[in-house]
């Protein structure tokens, strides 16, 4: 099971920790990205079927590189930790990697729940002043939620046909 938890902590910092059955890493998070927004962009894409994507979240001066891509029954998501920043060019020298395999669906809500959670926690305008002006990636979640119902709902519907298919026997 994934589970993300992303808070903030103080002005232009956030703690993003990731876990994945027994594996866990903690990523510290700058302002030089806007890392929430990235992470929201990157579910909804994972959810509408990308073929496979990456984003950069900067740790001054690490970076974190987020990506995944497809495979059999759904996608495999790596973060790499690199020494330096990527804004720029090459992040120079990997310290670790995660990689994991998990469905578009749970990536998604991972990531939404996240979201939510530093949206019921700080509000809008908390949020704002804390992450350097930024605003908080209100529309983007809501899509993402939107993306999830629609799948959940999609995928409720082919249990049913299931069901009726197995009820006809």
């Amino acid at each position: 099971m994934l589970k993300i938890n992303y808070t903030l902590r103080g002005v232009g910092w956030a703690r993003c920790e990731v876990r994945h059955e027994e594996q866990v890493r903690v990523l510290r998070v700058s302002y030089l990205t806007h890392g929430l927004a990235q992470l929201v962009m990157m579910a909804n894409a994972a959810l509408m079927g990308a073929r496979a994507m990456s984003v950069d979240l900067i740790d001054e001066p690490g970076t974190y590189r987020w990506s995944f891509s497809p495979i059999s029954g759904g996608i495999q998501v790596g973060i790499t930790a690199y020494e330096d920043m990527s804004m720029f060019g090459d992040p120079g020298e990997t310290e670790w990697q995660m990689t994991f395999d998990t469905d578009r669906l749970e990536f998604a809500q991972a990531i939404a729940d996240a979201a939510t959670t530093v949206l019921q926690t700080h509000g809008e305008a908390e949020y704002k002043r804390l992450w350097s002006m930024a605003e908080f990636p209100s529309l983007a979640l809501q899509l993402l939620q939107h993306n999830i119902n629609e799948s959940t709902r999609a995928a409720d519907e082919d249990d049913d046909d299931e069901e009726l298919l197995n009820l006809e026997d």
